[in-house]
């Protein structure tokens, strides 16, 4: 990070040399015979050099702790970011699938109802009910198949009506073998 740590490493460094220097020197005096010497250096100057590397093990732990708490307040900020972007990406994915659905089942509808329309009017009698095609889909074939048995019934009906006026030379041609009015009318 660049921080205050490498400072701190190097004098905890120090510290730790300037305690093993004068442990060393302790040594030296304790083996010349010196002990007054030896224990002055190991309780007064040793002991500053600890109160010293302790001061300093406490700040490198705060500044570890603070650039800690510094990286864990950015993850924390850039999750609720991302979460934030993750959330409004679902939801306008969810409300375009909405609306995409409902125009389907609105296209849908309407084509259906209009083959009921004309379904219905085809079955009160009215064989000009309008069996247009306007698509190429699955309602648009239902669409030509009832435009196809409208005209077929026209033909039935044109045979129906000649009978009654007299005229017997019309004839019928079957649409298939399981055409009952055609046959009746054969």
């Amino acid at each position: 990070n660049g921080g205050k740590a490498p400072n701190e490493y190097d004098n905890f460094t120090a510290a730790v040399q300037a305690v093993t220097q004068s442990a060393l020197s302790a040594d030296a005096l304790i083996q010349k015979n010196s002990e007054n010497k030896a224990r002055d250096i190991l309780f007064g100057a040793l002991a500053d050099l600890g109160a010293k590397r302790s001061t300093l093990v406490d700040e490198l732990s705060a500044t570890v702790k603070s650039e800690v708490d510094g990286s864990l307040t950015e993850a924390a900020q850039n999750f609720a970011a991302s979460r934030t972007l993750i959330l409004t990406f679902a939801s306008v994915a969810m409300i375009a699938g909405i609306l995409g659905a409902l125009l389907i089942v609105i296209s849908i509808t309407r084509g259906l109802n209009r083959a009921v329309v004309a379904a219905r009017k085809v079955a009160q009698g009215d064989l000009n009910a309008d069996t247009h095609a306007t698509t190429r889909d699955e309602v648009g074939d239902l669409m030509r198949a009832m435009g196809e048995m409208t005209s077929a019934l026209k033909g039935i009906t044109a045979t129906a009506e000649a009978i009654p006026r007299g005229d017997l030379t019309v004839t019928t041609k079957r649409r298939s073998d399981v055409d009952t009015l055609g046959i009746a009318l054969e």
